[in-house]
């Protein structure tokens, strides 16, 4: 991600570090030109070519998700009292949690099947470990009364 943006309507970002990503648009934090840190979101429609191919742009989800956060955002405004601005707020906000909470979900994910792997591993060497040491067992092991008189028979011709 570059520490500076231009989009195509021309407006510059500075000092820019990426917040989170989605179908249709980032949301960045970076440095006004009073170097204060602000926030934006920027639509991936907007951002050069080389960066909607970064973020894997794509009209149409793009136009899908646009979509649906314009319904949740007219529900949020309807039903919840909301003003418009405090109804994009809430759904950004909504989604960077759901976002996060898929991501812990992933890594818990990711965590147990890697403890997993670990064990299948040391049960594995466990086991070459015990066939490794079979023979010395079984040598180790006083001879049944079968094997004895049989090697005794064997003798004896």
């Amino acid at each position: 991600m570059p520490d500076e943006i231009t989009t195509l309507s021309g407006k510059t970002y500075e000092g820019v570090k990426l917040q989170s990503a989605t179908a249709n648009e980032i949301y960045i934090t970076y440095i006004d030109n009073e170097s204060v840190m602000q926030a934006d979101n920027i639509k991936l429609a907007n951002l050069p070519p080389d960066l909607q191919k970064h973020f894997k742009y794509d009209q149409k989800k793009a136009a899908l998700a646009d979509a649906k956060e314009k319904e949740e955002e007219a529900k949020l405004v309807s039903n919840g009292g909301m003003t418009p601005s405090q109804a994009r707020i809430y759904y950004y906000n909504n989604t960077l949690e759901r976002r996060q909470d898929e991501a812990d979900a992933a890594a818990a994910a990711a965590a147990e099947k890697e403890k997993e792997a670990e064990e299948l591993k040391e049960r594995q060497v466990e086991a070459r470990e015990q066939a490794a040491q079979a023979p010395m067992i079984q040598a180790q092991k006083p001879p049944d009364q079968v094997n004895v008189i049989q090697v005794q028979q064997q003798q004896q011709q």
